[in-house]
């Protein structure tokens, strides 16, 4: 009995076998996918680790290269502020020389202004006539000009001509009359 039971048995199993195992490969299949998926995110996250060290590394360098430069800042601070005194020195000489400029130039401003307001020198009242010249003495108007003066003196029966003023008054600036101005005006008569 049981001998006939080990091959009842045995004649089962298979039958068992080979529905537990079309079920046990459906799950073996499975179990594999999940596997295969599993692995591919674990080279995933394995190939994100590798890029972070990277990036870690790079960090860590750039951060000994700037304490490099915090250290030789750190060292070079006395001469940054011995170049700082120097522009701050510079600075100060540069204000005094545009105050002494600007000084001058108000110095001057006042010499040309009180040179504006005197007449000149040159241009006084027109030289004494000599006894050997006839004449008169001539006060300039608005408006006279040399060219327009000797019309106006021939209309008047004064017989003169521009030389003749130019010749009698060599110091006078023609392009530059003032009213007032003293000219001697010559005469043939």
């Amino acid at each position: 009995m049981r001998r006939a039971l080990f091959f009842a048995v045995l004649l089962v199993c298979p039958v068992a076998f080979t529905q537990d195992s079309a079920t046990a490969l459906a799950e073996r299949e499975e179990a594999r996918e999940r596997y295969k998926r599993m692995s591919a995110k674990i080279e995933d996250l394995e190939n994100t680790i590798q890029t972070y060290n990277q990036q870690f590394q790079k960090m860590e360098a750039e951060i000994q290269r700037l304490r490099g430069d915090v250290a030789r800042l750190r060292e070079g601070s006395g001469a940054n502020n011995d170049l700082i005194e120097q522009i701050k020195a510079v600075d100060r000489a540069r204000i005094a020389d545009q105050k002494n400029v600007a000084e001058k130039f108000a110095e001057l401003k006042r010499e040309l202004m009180g040179t504006l307001t005197k007449p000149p020198k040159s241009s006084s009242p027109a030289p004494a006539p000599t006894p050997q010249e006839k004449g008169f003495e001539y006060s300039i108007r608005d408006g006279d000009t040399l060219s327009k003066l000797v019309p106006a003196l021939n209309k008047q029966g004064v017989k003169v001509t521009q030389k003749q003023i130019e010749q009698a008054n060599p110091k006078v600036n023609w392009s530059a009359l003032r009213i007032g101005q003293k000219i001697f005006i010559p005469s043939q008569n």
